[in-house]
């Protein structure tokens, strides 16, 4: 495990990254539900331009601050989204310490991209891979993303129960549930058309729970010594905007 994330991290990253901060945990059917656009695909064009929709520069990239790759893929499997197009432009910071990618023209990768004021974007957090460099447990939990048209219990790379919820044409509909490392719920709640929507309730996992718990005054540690995992935060969804949330302290 340990060995897939140093290697992502050598081929993806090619910049300083001293600004850019990820977490990575092993890929789940979590990740693709996050992220707006998944495809396996090709670079066939590659260019710098100043802001995204902008137009093309010339000279030397190095010379460039806080501009943007806008690569050209080809789409040749669409895993989660409903594009049309067979081609498609993301964009990435030329900057590694903006948590830009630099790929070279010709790449076949697994494309994570997000989607948002009418373009496509994607990142050294993103969690993009080579292709080739895709294991045999990551492309089944791909092929059931995109093939599944029921509820299932969904596990991670390393065989792990991470998730229990339906997929229907490429996109989560329905209750979720997410299952912390120890098995014990993360988060459950709603997916409308594969956007947040409704409730959502948030738990501490075991470890965290006793930890946050022991920082309380006593009154409040009475409260709480069934062992269960703590009650961290509701929020209420709007096709994937949050509109009311609460913590619990």
């Amino acid at each position: 495990m340990k060995y897939l994330f140093s290697l992502f991290l050598l081929i993806t990253v090619q910049f300083s990254t001293t600004a850019c901060s990820c977490f990575f945990s092993p890929i789940s059917v979590k990740h693709i539900n996050e992220t707006k656009f998944v495809f396996k695909g090709e670079i066939i064009k590659k260019v710098v331009v100043d802001k995204k929709g902008g137009v093309e520069m010339t000279g030397d990239q190095d010379e460039y601050a806080n501009q943007y790759f806008r690569y050209t893929f080809r789409i040749d499997d669409l895993i989660k989204g409903d594009l049309k197009e067979t081609t498609v432009d993301v964009y990435s910071a030329t900057q590694g310490s903006m948590c830009g990618v630099n790929y070279n023209l010709g790449t076949k990768l697994l494309i994570y991209s997000h989607y948002s004021d009418g373009y496509f974007s994607t990142g050294s957090c993103s969690q993009n891979l080579i292709l080739e460099n895709i294991t045999r447990p990551y492309k089944k939990i791909l092929r059931k993303f995109k093939r599944s048209k029921k509820s299932r219990k969904w596990k991670n790379i390393d065989g792990k129960i991470t998730a229990e919820g339906k997929v229907v044409k490429k996109v989560a509909q329905g209750a979720w549930t997410y299952y912390h490392e120890d098995g014990t719920v993360q988060s459950k709640g709603s997916y409308l058309n594969g956007q947040l929507h409704g409730e959502w309730v948030y738990y501490l996992s075991i470890n965290d729970s006793k930890e946050h718990i022991a920082a309380l005054s006593k009154e409040k540690q009475a409260k709480y010594t069934s062992g269960e995992p703590f009650l961290q935060r509701t929020a209420i969804y709007e096709k994937g905007q949050v509109v009311d949330s609460k913590y619990y302290r």
